[in-house]
């Protein structure tokens, strides 16, 4: 829900009074890390300086900090240097890309949203340094990147594709029909985290989806329970590291969080820190294409156990949190996919429906469910009728309530809050519950070789293949698997003509084709063709090279790309 903010007329003033304040205040603090700004702050994160001093030092200083949230900001952090004299930005990354290397990535893609980030490391730092007043150093970085890094457990499963086909008994003429196995993959499917955000256990179920006379039989993600307490490994590490106390450890939490949140997202303006807007903050990688496929099952669970339609619940989910079940509003406590209150939490909800309010706290099945019904008690037991758009009016009081709406601001509430749920609804209902990405050959679903290990075609030696190939005809027209951008359209060693497409949280590589349609910097729709397929770069006949990536490409960071679409 969106709040009016009104700036007092001597912002500027008790902007610098606030700086003033806390730089007195530093000194006096002393060790305490918490009370702290410190030069590092006031170099790095100058503009936001404000406000997280209102988040750490005092609530006092809140209003006071605010004054500035609606300022043009930007933050240059490039030009700091280690006390070795190198480049603290660089350093970071390198030790980040360390902290996060390994040889698995899970097929869902949920690892990558617990990898240890640059904003957090920055943000740690930052407060380390405050406390004595001493420049950053190599060695601090790397070692706070690796007492933070993540630890992830995977198993593997197969992913097989069978067809119902029919034989004849050369002897008698009788015939059979029997499924026989015509597809197998590898899926890597995680099952155990240690980060900072917290520790998490997972687990799957064997389905099998048919689609005429073909079916798949895969792993699917289940439940994802939270381990102990969340932040357990961050509250112990800050604890050691600054000497905290219990009491000061929720606001540094939440200053670390925040600040961190606020380098990722390099925001020019700072009203996602105080909740003001959206008030999201969105730890890890948040920005989906389509609906990330471990969610969907538990959107059909919920509109089966509810009544309220998948597009719906897809909708209200996507405006509520962008499919990230860390969502978390700085503001109210609002948690999750959808945005669940705390007040619900702490009052049974999770429990009157078979979860737990910790261990299931980031849970996305528990979210989804538990949103879904608070959705439904909100729209209540009138007879809405779907298929027609009076399904709008009908839902508008139910739909504004969900987001903190009162029935006298109905008008306000369908302006700002309601009216992009109808639109998002409107997409979902036309294109349906599915995770963004078509197949890229429509018609030609054979796969001459699989995601995973593999004997390579060239040099016969074993070898990781990041996709799948999918042999067609040179010159066959190769489709966009999604919406997005084009970030590299041009010539690689390995890959030949390629086109890589930032799209979300993915990037999609498309390889080895004999004619590129698009340009880098292009952006690009679903189904558009982009290119000709052929057999360039290192390759040993025509056909597409399909690959997937969380992230940039160029991390390696690759997952199964039958983990998200179906060959049709």
């Amino acid at each position: 829900m969106e709040e009016v903010f009104k700036l007092p007329d001597n912002a500027e003033q008790k902007s610098k009074q606030a700086e003033q304040a806390v730089t007195s205040g530093i000194k006096k603090a002393g060790g305490k890390a918490v009370k702290a700004g410190g030069k590092l702050i006031l170099k790095m994160l100058a503009p936001y300086l404000p406000i997280i001093i209102a988040v750490v030092v005092v609530v006092v200083l809140i209003f006071t900090a605010t004054s500035v949230i609606y300022a043009q900001l930007t933050t240059d952090h490039s030009d700091i240097e280690t006390e070795e004299g190198e480049i603290a930005d660089e350093c970071i990354t390198k030790a980040v890309k360390k902290a996060n290397a390994r040889s698995q990535y899970d097929s869902y893609g949920r690892d990558a949203m617990l990898e240890l980030t640059e904003g957090q490391v920055w943000s740690v730092i930052t407060f380390k340094n405050t406390a004595t007043d001493t420049k950053i150093t190599v060695d601090e970085i790397n070692e706070t990147a690796e007492d933070m890094k993540p630890f992830f457990e995977y198993m593997t499963a197969d992913r097989i594709t069978e067809q119902l086909q029919t034989f004849t008994d050369p002897e008698t003429g009788e015939t059979w029909s029997e499924w026989v196995v015509i597809d197998k993959s590898t899926d890597t499917l995680l099952t155990h985290a240690d980060s900072i955000i917290g520790e998490y256990s997972y687990t799957y179920k064997k389905v099998t989806n048919t689609s005429g006379n073909t079916r798949t039989t895969y792993m699917q993600p289940l439940e994802t329970k939270l381990i102990g307490e969340q932040y357990a490994r961050l509250k112990k590490y800050l604890k050691e590291e600054l000497k905290l106390g219990d009491s000061d450890m929720d606001i540094v939490i939440q200053s670390v969080l925040e600040a961190s949140a606020g380098f990722e997202n390099n925001q020019q303006r700072m009203d996602w820190l105080l909740g003001y807007g959206t008030g999201i903050s969105l730890p890890g990688n948040t920005n989906y294409t389509g609906i990330p496929a471990d969610i969907i099952p538990a959107i059909q669970e919920a509109s089966q156990k509810f009544g309220i339609p998948e597009w719906l619940i897809a909708a209200v989910i996507k405006i509520e949190s962008g499919f990230n079940p860390l969502a978390r509003n700085a503001s109210s406590g609002a948690y999750g996919l959808m945005q669940i209150m705390p007040f619900h939490i702490d009052g049974g909800l999770f429990e009157r429906l078979g979860f737990d309010r910790v261990a299931d706290r980031d849970n996305p099945r528990a979210q989804v469910i538990a949103g879904t019904s608070l959705l439904k008690g909100h729209i209540g037991n009138i007879t809405v009728d779907w298929n027609s758009e009076i399904w709008k009016q009908q839902t508008l009081k139910g739909l504004a309530n969900y987001g903190g709406y009162t029935n006298d601001r109905l008008a306000e509430a369908e302006e700002k809050y309601v009216s992009k749920i109808w639109a998002a609804a409107d997409s979902y209902k036309t294109i349906g519950i599915t995770t963004g990405i078509s197949w890229p050959l429509p018609g030609h679903t054979k796969i001459s070789s699989y995601f995973g290990g593999r004997a390579d075609p060239i040099t016969g030696k074993q070898a990781d293949h990041s996709g799948i190939d999918i042999p067609v005809p040179e010159g066959t027209p190769v489709l966009s698997a999604s919406n997005g951008t084009v970030v590299f359209a041009g010539w690689n060693d390995a890959y030949g003509n390629v086109v890589i497409i930032e799209s979300g949280q993915y990037n999609i590589l498309y390889g080895h084709n004999s004619k590129l349609l698009v340009t880098t910097g292009q952006t690009v729709q679903q189904s558009q063709q982009i290119s000709l397929a052929g057999t360039t770069g290192r390759s040993t006949g025509p056909h597409l090279h399909f690959g997937i990536s969380i992230g940039k490409w160029t991390n390696s960071r690759w997952i199964n790309p039958l983990s998200q679409v179906t060959p049709k």
